[in-house]
């Protein structure tokens, strides 16, 4: 509940305007500059684990004017974390005191009362009224995401007048923020509007908002929302689209909503219903305008602000061939205004064509070569930015204070050095510094360019949050902790199974999450669930999926959850009930419709061998759904499946009849393809080839793909839309087309013939068709034939997933040689000189282990070449991993390669140990607790005369630094050890078999040792 404004009146007419605290002459109101500091302090708390909480109070007797005094927040957070010392008796006494001294005469303007409420209820954001033009100018620019230092310059894809709700959907960099800034102030300040909300990147829940949806407007309200993609953290656009139906419902009949939102198309395919745009409630009253990359005409207009903003000098041919490349290359503003950026801190004096010429031709490409720049240059400033990145996975917001936290608490830096390291970030542009709190802000597109991974932080950021942060700032970090589980939970690249296993467990069993509604609980409880259901820990998942439904007894989403997991382990009676009982639950339901939740029980039932219950559960759930189009064509798949065909056509052909989805006229296609009559299929076909662009969205999954590959994994994509008449696009509706009329075999042949350069999608497409005409051969020669061209456009592990798959589909088609080349040759096309290529690699080397003709050396050398790899680079963790899958197989191998096995085991066991050592230095995650140190130590001690010198010193020094007694050598034995790369190494060729092997030994014992004998902070 809120409080009554009657109440808030009361309340600040007994505080004459000072804190409560005794002896605190703090004012908490400024009338004259309009500014509140007050906080509205419960006597008793508002819920349970909070300060003086009273269970017999009820809500209304929480909030009512005896329970309340007004304090300075610091007094209010000092009492309150120190309740023992602050019973209920006491802050009575003080308002009994505060009482008999105040005026009741004393009123507060209702601007500021508005305040005053807001004081007890948080809004993350802020209401502006018609006389706020100023506050509300200011307040908008801190909270776009937008160049603050270039003019506007109109785009001609943007309408003159934007309608009355707009969003406005572009890639990365392609200036939609800034339309949102100068639209929205035009509308207020013309008039349009009385009042305008603006929630801040900080508003993740629908509580973070409240009292903006409680708010007594005047007039008509515009709603202006950057980024709904990132409205919430576990579904993006929730938020948002809550937001305004609350608002409609809100206003009266004679107010109007107004909303200007934003949204980037990489990630529009998340928003809510967006499938079903001109049906829905909300979408359905929104008009679009879709930002691309910039014409001629408007990227020469910014060119000239730009060279104008940042003062630069070009010659008359570099002028010239700057225009040619943005127009060419990466016409968006963000590249233009990175390019400026780029060329006035490289550049001294005039700009010439050979300066031009040498700059990077995608933003992107531009701040990382500036990133890496400073890896070595500017440490300090680099674990700042790092520091962002890795709160940019759990919070929109990077208030200073905590990216400090991060800076010196998971990344061990200096604090001294925070300050000054910040300076020069915002000298070179990498960073802004807005807001009140100091909210850190950089650009998506920079954030991207630092290519170094933060997930090894992750669990050290969550035992930040849990500890130091909790204790300062215990309500954000509640929220972070939160999110950094989702994130977690839902980030479909986290496969490292311990790590998200130990956040869990850290976040799920914290007190923090015990202060957090049943709601929250309830989200958790369920994501955790699915990523177990998803890895196959059925058991446990259904375990988590009990804990949620405890949580919230009547959501019937929790049921259903159960239902499924259950299903998957055979619990035939659990698993029917459960559905059941969402069944029953679902008239009190918002998340899902009991038609939808019945036509599931249905679906449940028929897996399950229920078969005549099943029909009826459909049959009702269609009768209650008003002939619902997609209920009806699910019922036709079951009568199908039961060959029911006459009954399934008929239901077929009541869904077409509901709706024009291109969608639901292709599964009706694909039916009468299997049974005919033909001449109807004929008919329903060539509807499908004559749908208009505007049908495009909705007419397969080949439109999504190919829009989610072109903007997520190509440079390109950060500057160029998908445009739907794209070759690639025109090929995979055609191939799809001819695949439902003539088959596989034909669709293949026929996009083969059209193809030169595919993109992803369409060489997935392509190799489909071909497995699917029983053709593996053919398969295997367009994917051997066009991989590399793919390659070059698509990141290593999206090009490891698909070989991955393509090699399986050969195994299973006993062309298991063919399957191991195409690996083989994948492993060694990513040079191992990033992450993502070593990532790559890995993926690609442990699902090799599966292939049917899979030889168990590559087992061995592989692996412990690409752990190397990924020591040299830094990367720890997955170096002891990978040393550890080594040591794990080392007696797979074939009975006459059982020496090099026991070698291989040997070198990766001694290496193993020095990780363990070097990482307890800096509380690394896998230590003695989780790792067979023991048990690998006993076979290296046993094994060790086997291998080179260099790993007997290593193991000797291993010995030296736990302090053991009588190690294999003395300290002033051993030579000096030195941090080396294998390039370094100098041996003689002749003498050993393997050189390149050799130089990586000898460089590798040598730098584990220089380590062990350094302070851990200096290594990382």
């Amino acid at each position: 509940m809120s409080i009554k404004r009657s109440t808030l009146k009361k309340l600040w007419a007994a505080s004459g305007n000072q804190c409560g605290y005794p002896g605190c002459d703090e004012t908490v109101v400024n009338i004259e500059e309009g500014i509140v500091v007050a906080e509205i302090c419960h006597i008793r708390a508002q819920s349970s684990g909070g300060p003086r909480y009273d269970p017999d109070m009820n809500e209304e007797e929480v909030d009512e004017y005896s329970n309340l005094i007004l304090l300075c927040p610091t007094h209010h957070t000092y009492i309150d974390k120190n309740p023992g010392e602050y019973p209920p008796e006491k802050l009575k006494r003080w308002k009994e005191e505060q009482e008999s001294e105040s005026s009741p005469e004393l009123e507060l303007p209702d601007n500021l009362l508005d305040k005053l409420q807001w004081a007890d209820a948080r809004l993350e954001g802020e209401i502006f009224s018609q006389d706020q033009e100023g506050d509300f100018r200011e307040y908008l620019q801190k909270n776009t995401d937008h160049s603050q230092r270039l003019p506007y310059v109109e785009r001609q894809e943007v309408p003159d007048e934007l309608d009355q709700k707009h969003l406005i959907v572009g890639p990365k960099g392609s200036g939609k923020s800034r339309v949102l800034f100068e639209r929205a102030l035009s509308r207020f300040e013309t008039g349009d509007v009385q009042s305008v909300f603006l929630p801040s990147r900080a508003a993740t829940r629908i509580e973070d908002i409240q009292p903006a949806l409680d708010y007594e407007y005047d007039g008509d309200v515009l709603l202006v929302w950057d980024d709904i993609h990132d409205a919430s953290p576990d579904d993006a656009g929730n938020l948002f689209y809550e937001t305004v139906l609350k608002l409609q419902d809100r206003l009266s009949d004679h107010q109007s909503l107004h909303v200007l939102a934003t949204a980037r198309s990489e990630e529009y395919h998340q928003l809510p219903n967006y499938r079903q745009w001109s049906e829905d409630r909300v979408w359905s009253s929104f008009k679009q305008t879709k930002l691309g990359i910039l014409n001629r005409s408007d990227a020469e207009k910014l060119i000239k602000e730009a060279i104008s903003g940042y003062d630069l000098t070009f010659t008359d041919s570099a002028r010239r061939q700057f225009e040619t490349l943005v127009e060419f290359e990466s016409p968006t503003p963000f590249y233009i205004e990175s390019a400026c950026s780029h060329l006035e801190k490289v550049v001294d004096g005039e700009i010439t064509r050979g300066d031009i010429i040498d700059l990077p031709k995608h933003g992107v490409e531009i701040w990382r070569q500036h990133y890496r720049d400073l890896i070595d240059k500017d440490p300090d400033a680099r674990f700042v930015l790092l520091s962002l990145k890795l709160l940019n996975r759990i919070s929109g917001v990077a208030g200073n204070s905590v990216v400090r936290g991060i800076f010196a608490n998971v990344f061990n830096r200096e604090l001294i050095n925070f300050e000054g390291a910040l300076r020069r970030l915002q000298e070179q542009h990498w960073i802004s510094e807005v807001g009140i709190e100091s909210e850190l802000r950089t650009h998506a597109i920079q954030l991207e360019a630092i290519d170094d991974s933060v997930d090894l932080y992750l669990d050290q950021l969550a035992e930040f949050l849990l500890s130091d942060f909790a204790e300062s700032e215990p309500d954000q970090a509640t929220g972070m902790a939160i999110n950094l589980a989702l994130e977690v939970f839902l980030d479909p690249s986290l496969t490292d199974e311990s790590l998200i296993d130990e956040i869990a467990e850290n976040i799920l069993s914290s007190e923090l999450v015990e202060r957090v509604s049943p709601e929250i609980k309830w989200m958790l409880y369920n994501n955790y669930a699915g990523v177990l259901a998803a890895r196959g820990e059925l058991v446990r998942a259904l375990s988590w999926t009990t804990r949620a439904i405890q949580m919230l007894p009547t959501n019937p989403v929790g049921y259903v959850n159960h239902q499924k997991i259950a299903s998957q382990l055979g619990e035939e009676t659990v698993a029917i009930n459960s559905q059941q009982r969402a069944v029953e639950l679902a008239p009190d339901a918002d998340q899902l419709t009991q038609p939808e939740l019945r036509a599931q029980l249905a679906e449940c039932l028929h897996r399950h061998g229920h078969t005549d219950r099943a029909k009826e559960e459909f049959q009702t759930a269609l009768e209650n759904s008003g002939d619902d189009p997609f209920i009806a064509q699910r019922f036709a798949e079951f009568c199908e499946d039961i060959n029911q065909i006459g009954t399934a056509r008929s239901l077929h052909s009541l869904a077409v009849e509901q709706t024009d989805s291109i969608s639901t006229l292709l599964q009706y296609t694909r039916f009468l393809q299997r049974h005919g009559p033909e001449e109807t299929y004929k008919e329903m076909k060539e509807q499908i080839l004559q749908a208009t662009p505007e049908n495009i969205a909705t007419l397969s999954d080949a439109f999504e793909q190919t829009q989610k590959y072109k903007l997520q994994w190509t440079e390109e994509g950060h500057n160029s839309p998908l445009i739907t008449d794209l070759p690639e696009y025109q090929m995979l509706e055609q191939a799809r087309d001819l695949n439902i009329a003539e088959g596989p075999a034909e669709a293949a042949a026929w996009l083969e013939s059209q193809i030169t350069e595919p993109a992803l999608p369409v060489l997935e497409q392509l190799v489909e068709f071909y497995f699917d005409a029983g053709q593996p051969e053919d398969a295997y020669r367009v994917f051997d034939k066009f991989l590399p061209i793919v390659a070059e456009q698509c990141p290593p592990l999206k090009v490891s997933e698909l070989t991955i798959d393509v090699a399986h589909e050969l195994d299973a088609a006993d062309a298991g040689e063919k399957a191991i080349e195409i690996a083989e040759s994948a492993v060694d096309q990513f040079a191992t000189e990033n992450e993502e290529n070593r990532q790559a690699q890995s993926m690609l080397l442990r699902h090799m282990a599966g292939l049917d003709n899979y030889d168990p050396m590559h087992s061995l050398i592989l692996p412990y070449r690409l752990g190397k790899s990924h020591l040299f680079h830094g990367d720890f963790e997955n170096a002891l991993n990978t040393f550890f899958d080594v040591w794990t197989v080392r007696n797979d191998v074939p009975d006459e390669e059982a020496d090099v096995g026991m070698e291989y085991g040997v070198k990766a066991g001694c290496i193993s140990l020095a990780l363990v050592e070097i990482m307890r230095g800096w509380g690394g995650r896998l230590t003695g607790d989780s790792f067979p140190v023991e048990e690998i130590n006993q076979f290296v001690l046993e094994n060790i005369s086997i291998v080179s010198d260099e790993f007997q010193q290593l193991y000797a020094e291993i010995q030296i630094h736990r302090g053991e007694g009588d190690p294999l050598c003395e300290k002033d034995e051993l030579p000096e050890p030195e941090r080396i790369y294998p390039d370094q190494v100098d041996i003689d060729e002749s003498a050993v078999e393997y050189p390149m092997i050799e130089r990586e030994d000898i460089a590798i014992t040598s730098t584990l040792r220089a380590y062990l004998q350094m302070d851990p902070k200096d290594i990382f």
